[in-house]
């Protein structure tokens, strides 16, 4: 049997009964999976010289200098990110249950989430990294993550045929016109951009800490202590 909804091309009803129920449920779960972990069970195991083992609580968050607890940002809002944002991007343009323009605004704002929650979730593993003396991008899971981060944002980078629109439009000619979709586009572009640039400095702060910057300058500021 096929089904007609709003919108909608003619699917079979087991699409809309198992296939799509569970393309939301299964990344919405692994989310929720990782956050309860992060936030409540996190735990570390130390063994002592006598054999007796440790158990010291890492669950919970936070963006403090030093803190162990930043780590766990980072499986957090990339789960966020890639699995459960990435994944409805994705569906809305399957199911289609709105208007075009309805459906591709909750596209970009879903991708737009999307790459803002990797690059925080970035942002705070180089973090913990460099603050914890450990080296970066020393694992496969690292440069496989940095180049799909990379990979990610080039395409919310990439220009669409509607930024260069030359004919009659609405009864007016126009030349070169860029429609307002990507307007939003470029402007989006442009976000993701200051996020990379934000991301290097906060890598470069993190290795070289203000307070040694100017520990180590000749500069004498008088109301730094």
């Amino acid at each position: 049997k096929y089904v007609k909804l709003k919108g909608c091309n003619d699917l079979p009803v087991v699409h809309y009964v198992v296939v799509l129920p569970f393309c939301f449920a299964a990344p919405l779960l692994t989310f929720l999976l990782v956050f309860v972990w992060m936030a409540f069970v996190m735990t570390s195991y130390t063994v002592q010289p006598d054999g007796t083992i440790v158990a010291t609580p890492q669950a919970g968050f936070s963006w403090g200098y030093k803190s162990d607890l930043v780590f766990n940002w980072h499986p957090v809002l990339m789960s966020f990110g890639f699995l459960f944002c990435s994944s409805q991007a994705i569906l809305v343009f399957v199911t289609k249950p709105f208007a075009h323009i309805t459906n591709k605004l909750i596209h970009v704002a879903c991708h737009s989430v999307s790459i803002l929650s990797v690059t925080v979730g970035t942002i705070a593993i180089f973090r913990y990294h460099n603050e914890h003396g450990f080296h970066n991008l020393r694992s496969v899971h690292s440069w496989v993550g940095l180049t799909t981060l990379i990979a990610f944002g080039a395409q919310q980078l990439s220009f669409n045929a509607s930024c260069d629109l030359t004919g009659t439009l609405h009864g007016a000619n126009v030349s070169s016109y860029m429609a307002s979709d990507c307007v939003l586009g470029s402007i989006t572009a442009v976000s993701i951009a200051l996020l990379f640039v934000a991301l290097l400095l906060v890598v470069w702060v993190s290795k070289h800490p203000v307070e040694e910057t100017i520990a180590n300058s000749d500069i004498k500021i008088p109301f730094l202590k």
